[in-house]
């Protein structure tokens, strides 16, 4: 299972690894577009001309915000963003050292291209899938807790 996810990391198959994501690193990209809804209707009342609102994120670097409609596109987005590059196994040369199965999930090390070993994670779900596992606190903090948090800090109309 863990193959498939690195070659669709490799050939950049956003939607593929989506599928491929554990219940947990789900969870927080449904709450993420919450998240991003909620965003979206704030910036809205406040910055009623969409030209406004679109210079408002892409000075915080957010443009891809007004893009995200559901769970898929916001995954892509914070993959394009990059927000995700560092818990994805890495480079075209990578290649898995070993694998070792705990139950219901599994450690998989990978040696990437500068030959630093790194761990990623995988969880059998309820129908014994295999599913990729390592997104849930980047996903949290990337996708939910950055987005309520520029949501806080959108500045009050100006009258």
């Amino acid at each position: 299972a863990f193959n498939v996810v690195f070659e669709a990391v490799r050939r950049g198959a956003r939607v593929m690894v989506y599928e491929l994501l554990d219940d947990g690193s789900r969870a927080q990209v449904k709450a993420g577009v919450a998240a991003v809804k909620a965003l979206q209707a704030a910036l809205e009342k406040r910055f009623p001309e969409p030209a406004a609102r679109t210079k408002y994120l892409a000075d915080r670097q957010l443009a891809w915000v007004e893009r995200v409609a559901d769970e898929k596109a916001l995954f892509a987005a914070l993959w394009d963003a990059g927000a995700l590059s560092a818990d994805l196994p890495p480079g075209q040369t990578a290649g898995i050292e070993k694998v070792e199965p705990r139950g219901e999930r599994a450690t998989v090390h990978v040696k990437g291209d500068t030959g630093a070993v790194r761990e990623f994670a995988m969880a059998r779900d309820a129908q014994k899938r295999w599913s990729f596992a390592g997104l849930e606190a980047t996903l949290e903090r990337e996708g939910l807790r950055r987005l309520e948090a520029e949501a806080r800090a959108l500045p009050p109309p100006t009258p």
